[in-house]
């Protein structure tokens, strides 16, 4: 546990929470109550995966974004990196063809958030 978040604290502290989430408490002198819940790149590679299922061409990308979450929960970030990259591409192509405009820029913020998280 992390305490209280009504204690200021000098740095801020992290904790891994059972579900593999990770917990960032950013309280500090000059901010009180402050934390946020972060997920682990293998539960976004889902969430993209999940989302990419039954849009686009085919299943081209639900495929790449499989790819993806194979390599994040290996742990081989770079892999995970230029599947991304390459997803990224799929998106755009298919952007107003294959894919609305609403739903490439969803596809694109969780490629892109994952792609955050994982350090690429």
């Amino acid at each position: 546990m992390t305490g209280s978040l009504t204690t200021a604290r000098a740095v801020p502290t992290a904790t891994l929470l059972p579900n593999g989430k990770g917990l960032v408490d950013q309280t500090g002198i000059n901010v009180l109550a402050s934390a946020e819940l972060f997920s682990s790149p293998a539960d976004l590679a889902a969430v993209l995966v999940a989302d990419s299922s039954g849009k686009g061409p085919g299943k081209a990308l639900v495929n790449k974004a499989r790819r993806i979450q194979t390599a994040a929960k290996a742990g081989q970030t770079a892999t995970a990196c230029a599947g991304i990259n390459g997803y990224l591409g799929l998106v755009k192509a298919q952007t107003e063809k294959k894919l609305t405009a609403a739903q490439a820029n969803q596809l694109t913020t969780q490629a892109t958030d994952l792609a955050d998280t994982l350090g690429c």
